[in-house]
């Protein structure tokens, strides 16, 4: 058989069957489409969580706390704690602050090239009536009809 023969015979194939070739053409275009379209929102979301971790925190920083508070040997315990005005609550975890001798020890160290202090500020502390002892603790609501 011959090329020309073929191409006779697959022209004269596609015009006899015309709804299984467009059906063929179209499956063929969705699919494509639909890899596309995969591929282009993956990497829109990659990109989008790049910039949003750029953004927000320098991929070189070193975060430096003093060691954490710790109720009942675990760091971090839920419950009522010791208030202390050097310490900071955030995320549930109770931690002592850095003072500016301690940045300054810090700024020393061979090989630190920047310190930049993070404030996590927080003002309010529990006290019960009739005591002068003050606590911190996570607070969270009570619905009974849930």
């Amino acid at each position: 058989m011959k090329t020309l023969d073929i191409m006779k015979r697959a022209g004269r194939n596609l015009r006899q069957a015309k709804g299984r070739t467009i059906l063929t053409s179209l499956a063929i275009a969705v699919g494509a489409f639909t890899l596309t379209a995969s591929l282009a929102v993956g990497e829109g979301a990659r990109q989008y969580a790049d910039r949003l971790i750029k953004s927000n925190v320098d991929p070189q920083s070193v975060y430096v706390t003093k060691e954490k508070l710790r109720e009942n040997g675990a760091p971090g315990a839920p419950g009522l704690k010791d208030y202390s005005e050097n310490a900071t609550q955030y995320a549930g975890v109770t931690m002592q602050s850095l003072s500016a001798d301690d940045l300054a020890r810090i700024k020393d160290i061979p090989n630190v090239t920047r310190v930049i202090p993070s404030y996590l500020v927080n003002t309010q502390y529990i006290q019960f009536e009739g005591s002068d002892k003050k606590y911190t603790s996570d607070v969270t609501t009570y619905d009974p009809t849930v």
